[in-house]
Formats: C-alpha cells, sequence, structure tokens
C-alpha cells in the first residue's frame, strides 16, 4: 500500500486523501476514525473541544458512512484496496467489541 514515500501516517494520509480511488480514501477515513477512537477526553482536551461533535459519534459516523458508500459497494470493496479497507474496518470493529463486552 502506498509507495516508498509513504514512511509516516502523515505521508500516508496525504497520498490517501489525493487518490483518485474511493477504497484508498476510505483507508484514508478509517485511519481517522481510529485515531478519534483513541482519543481521551481528558488527555486531549485541547483537541476534543475543537471538534464539532464527541469523537465516539465522530467515529461512528466516519465507520459507518465507509462501510455503507465502500464496503458495501461491490465495485470499490472487491479491489485490493477495498478487501484491505474490509480488513481494517473488521479489526476496528472486533476491538469495539472486544472492549464491550469485557
Amino acid at each position: 500500500m502506498g509507495d516508498k514515500e509513504t514512511t509516516t501516517l502523515q505521508d500516508f494520509m496525504i497520498w490517501a486523501f489525493d487518490s483518485a480511488k474511493p477504497s484508498i480514501v476510505g483507508l484514508g477515513l478509517l485511519c481517522i476514525a481510529v485515531c478519534l477512537q483513541q482519543l481521551d477526553t481528558r488527555v486531549h482536551q485541547y483537541i476534543v473541544r475543537q471538534l464539532p461533535r464527541l469523537p465516539g459519534e465522530l467515529f461512528q459516523e466516519v465507520f459507518e458512512k465507509v462501510d455503507r458508500l465502500i464496503l458495501n459497494d461491490w465495485d470499490y470493496a472487491s479491489t485490493e484496496e477495498g478487501i484491505e479497507a474490509t480488513l481494517l474496518s473488521a479489526k476496528i470493529y472486533s476491538e469495539i467489541t472486544f472492549i464491550l463486552l469485557a
């Protein structure tokens, strides 16, 4: 995924959002969703105050949009990048389920 120049998360995000492939953009959005999910409202108060909604709400919105627009569209989901987005989405979902059950 990416090329030799996408060595940092910032490089990957720039590369993903510059892509014409919706599945790659979906991967970038899932990365943002994970970042939102990991925000601790006590530690990251400055960041959280700048968000239009709570991190959990934004996470759910981004996650659901990628699922609806990318993963449920066979043309996008059947590409190599779409499969990678599906796997990342499944990993995120399984971690949420694990946390909720714990």
